[in-house]
């Protein structure tokens, strides 16, 4: 076994609820990634690989150097006390593998983590099957859902981009059936909570926001299904709902901070925000080093990881829709697109950062304080590191 230790958060008893989605595209594209990321924080060594133990794994996975300080702190932090890799006793393998974590711009994956993604991304799943999935002919060869909705696609001349609530605006790039496929998915996420019974986890214990299928949500997925190409009797039949809950006023949480989203299902908060700025424009975005997530940062993590790095589509502002790349498309059946016949790789530009060090703790605003352990649960409402307060009170005292 090439990771030990990755595989360690692996659940049996889910594999055949995630086979039965018949999203087959991306949960190869999913593993990959985890396997791409943890091949570059080793350098695919063989006796480095070896020597990741599932306390490292679980010391390291929901971690994004990039888009957190404290992790960047607490990582350095382990590293130094010798908390992690401790079968790496070579000193300079050891330096390289810190540089190479530290310079991700990924949240750490492992088997655990797949799995507590997957519990958001089949509800994306599962919406889009039951409103615009034709019901198969047959019951041998079943296709996915991506070659079910591609069977149907016709692009025209012009790629169209969802760029805020309700607005949709063409692009100059070739359309392609993936990039209409990630578009319909990830509105679907975007509303779940819209477009079906599916709830946002808590962020105050007791509260819990209503989740129904909003008639307006389902018609407008299938207005956007029709715009991106797809059209098929099911679709149809969907622009012409009349089932369905009325629309109802924004809901409004409780005051406080969201809680600390890194993977799964978002918080009731979290999942307002992407509401209304999880979009195609705004996840392209170049990445820049932040102090703590942002939900934007969380959700095209996961959608580069599930669709194959797709949301890394544009170089310009978004405001400039005319310069959008369209998503990397890799082996992936039904692609028209001639720029997409490639195969998917992770380079180190994919997941690194060039400058990999920020180990230190910087100057500045002390976040407030919170003992936490140095392994970040899945569940965990919130996770802040007690180590970048300490270093943090340490610098303001020798300045």
């Amino acid at each position: 076994m090439k990771f030990p230790g990755v595989i360690g958060g692996l659940q049996l008893g889910n594999i055949h609820k995630h086979l039965a989605l018949h999203c087959d595209e991306n949960l190869s594209f999913a593993l990959r990634h985890i396997l791409h990321v943890w091949e570059y924080i080793t350098e695919d060594n063989p006796r480095t690989n070896a020597a990741i133990t599932l306390h490292d794994v679980q010391c390291l996975q929901l971690r994004a150097p990039i888009a957190s300080h404290g992790d960047r702190v607490a990582i350095g932090r382990m590293f130094d006390d010798g908390t992690l890799l401790r079968g790496i006793e070579d000193l300079d393998v050891r330096d390289r593998v810190r540089q190479r974590i530290l310079s991700l711009q990924v949240i750490i994956p492992s088997i655990e983590t797949f799995h507590e993604n997957m519990k958001f991304f089949s509800i994306g799943a599962k919406i889009l099957r039951k409103y615009l999935m034709e019901a198969p002919t047959s019951r041998k060869g079943k296709p996915t859902l991506f070659e079910s909705l591609a069977s149907k696609w016709n692009g025209g001349a012009v790629q169209h981009v969802e760029c805020k609530p309700g607005e949709i605006t063409t692009s100059s790039e070739t359309p392609t059936q993936w990039h209409a496929y990630t578009t319909v998915f990830l509105a679907a996420l975007r509303d779940f909570a819209r477009l079906s019974f599916e709830h946002p986890r808590q962020d105050v214990r007791g509260e819990t926001m209503p989740a129904f299928p909003e008639r307006l949500q389902i018609t407008y997925l299938a207005h956007l299904a029709i715009q991106v190409g797809f059209d098929n009797p099911k679709i149809r039949e969907t622009l012409e709902l009349r089932a369905g809950h009325p629309e109802v006023a924004q809901y409004k949480p409780q005051d406080g901070d969201p809680a600390d989203w890194r993977g799964g299902i978002p918080f009731t908060k979290t999942y307002q925000q992407l509401r209304s700025q999880a979009f195609i424009p705004q996840l392209a975005q170049p990445i820049s080093r932040e102090r703590t997530f942002t939900p934007i940062f969380v959700i095209r993590d996961i959608m580069n990881a599930f669709f194959g790095g797709g949301m890394d589509l544009a170089r310009n502002s978004p405001d400039n829709l005319t310069t959008l790349v369209s998503p990397a498309v890799s082996e992936v059946p039904g692609t028209t697109s001639p720029e997409t016949d490639r195969t998917f790789q992770a380079q180190p530009e994919d997941v690194a950062m060039e400058d990999p060090g920020d180990n230190v703790p910087t100057k500045g605003p002390k976040p407030h304080k919170r003992a936490v352990s140095r392994t970040l649960g899945l569940k965990a409402r919130r996770v802040e590191d007690a180590e970048s307060n300490r270093a943090g009170e340490r610098s303001n005292r020798s300045v």
